[in-house]
């Protein structure tokens, strides 16, 4: 195996050297403005490749694939990446795959061409969109350790939160524009008896414009600084040694149950984009607005979700949550029995959001919190891969129930809601079955369930669920 060669030409300093102090304050307003670009490149692109595959045609069972491949893939890239820090730079492999993303989202762009020359083929575009998800999966590793070796401990909490607030709010906003402007053309569209050309235009631009922004957040990643890192191979832990050990630690027993979780959580998700777009004819900005509404409520909870992480632990933060997840689909499955059609969508809009946007923040926040408690700073990196690829196999055999839904003729009231009924099902047994098997690995307080009724105060203000990425194992070196 090639080893790299130490460069002798590089002089090696201490942190708060000033040549160091001013390279990491530079990079660090630089990763700003990149996470900025990179999320209105995610407002452009793969917020809409769901809308663009039913666009160009796809059918539920597709439609199950391409949810399944945007959970899966990343989550095995990164079993590679981990593995390719030990022989290249965090940045060289972070840049890698943001060159690699922004390429598929330009192949993605064809895709809408071609629909002009009467060439559609959805499995092309699902091939596409799944190796935009390895080329993203790849850096999420590498990108992580980069950072935790620039932003001390005290500091990163208030540096993500600021971070990811302003991406998040570039990223929304763009979401929302771009739903106005293909509602737009598709009005124009049907005037002019054209609709499918305009609104094929606009998926063409918008992926476009996602290629650019792309290409300028890469931009951005070149000119950011990396201090050396030597990571150990003895610290590694391979996916296949984690599930051998999985039944004897809390990680794995806690890994498990995600597992099955998500398997619930898969019967669904396909099904949304169908529900909303096809079977209740909303625009795109009705549909963005879902989506947004989701990532508000989010934002809005975390704080209170913290303080119960910190106090009570992140198993009674898990157990809390994921009901609140089992309300998601219910209370879409109930909106279908609204007979107001605005009473119904602004009850879609609102209830099974604030569910979702609770319960997803605090199964993050409570999953990575409690990876960090569980297990020694030199292997997280590797057990984080490995929880996630064990999450995203489970999501990739829900999609799969989700497509036998249609296959195999079940429809109770509509395929859709079937799935929503189904995926509640499921998710209170793993609930009812696996809560007892999770074990909290520090000391903390007894819970109760009224403590949201004390502490429930949504817009305090926002935390960041990034506070406790620790740095990665081995000698982080600074250089000039």
């Amino acid at each position: 195996m090639k080893k790299r060669v130490k460069d002798t030409s590089l002089t090696e300093v201490k942190e708060d050297h000033p040549i160091i102090k001013r390279k990491i304050k530079k990079s660090l307003k630089l990763s700003i403005k990149e996470g900025s670009f990179s999320s209105i490149s995610t407002g452009f692109g793969s917020a809409y490749f769901g809308p663009f595959a039913l666009f160009l045609g796809a059918t539920a069972p597709q439609m199950s694939f391409l949810h399944g491949i945007a959970g899966i893939f990343p989550s095995i890239s990164q079993l590679f990446s981990s593995h390719l820090m030990e022989k290249s730079s965090r940045k060289k492999i972070t840049i890698v795959s943001s060159i690699l993303t922004f390429i598929m989202l330009l192949m993605i762009s064809f895709c809408g061409i071609f629909y002009f020359f009467d060439y559609t083929n959805i499995w092309v575009l699902l091939s596409l969109i799944g190796l935009f998800y390895i080329a993203f999966g790849l850096g999420q590793p590498s990108w992580f350790s980069w950072m935790g070796s620039l932003i001390p401990p005290e500091r990163r909490g208030k540096y993500f939160s600021r971070r990811n607030k302003i991406a998040a709010i570039f990223g929304l906003i763009v979401m929302l524009a771009t739903a106005v402007v293909l509602d737009y053309l598709k009005k124009i569209g049907i005037r002019t008896n054209q609709e499918m050309f305009y609104v094929g235009i606009g998926f063409v631009f918008l992926f476009i414009f996602a290629f650019i922004t792309k290409l300028i957040a890469t931009r951005m990643l070149v000119k950011q600084y990396e201090p050396r890192l030597t990571i150990r191979k003895k610290d590694r832990e391979t996916f296949w040694k984690f599930l051998k050990n999985s039944n004897k630690t809390a990680l794995g027993k806690f890994s498990w149950f995600n597992f099955f979780f998500r398997i619930a959580i898969g019967v669904s998700a396909p099904f949304y984009i169908i529900f909303l777009l096809k079977d209740l004819n909303f625009n795109y900005f009705t549909y963005m607005g879902f989506l947004v509404s989701g990532i508000l409520f989010q934002i809005s909870f975390l704080p209170i979700l913290g303080k119960v992480s910190d106090r009570f632990g992140n198993i009674a933060l898990v157990r809390s949550c994921s009901m609140a997840l089992v309300l998601v689909p219910l209370s879409i499955f109930l909106s279908a029995f609204i007979p107001h059609r605005m009473i119904m969508i602004s009850f879609i809009l609102i209830v099974p959001q604030m569910f979702s946007g609770f319960g997803w923040a605090g199964i993050n926040l409570a999953t990575n919190n409690y990876l960090y408690d569980s297990t020694t700073p030199q292997k997280r990196g590797y057990a984080l891969t490995n929880l996630n690829v064990l999450a995203g196999i489970g999501l990739f055999f829900g999609t799969l129930i989700a497509a036998s839904i249609e296959l195999l003729g079940i429809n109770f009231l509509s395929i859709s809601l079937t799935a929503f009924f189904l995926s509640t099902v499921l998710r209170v047994v793993v609930i009812f079955l696996g809560k007892h098997a999770l074990e909290e690995v520090r000391e903390v307080a007894p819970f109760s369930p009224t403590y949201f009724l004390h502490e429930i105060h949504p817009l305090r203000g926002t935390i960041n669920q990034f506070h406790h990425i620790t740095r990665p194992a081995g000698e982080v070196i600074h250089h000039i």
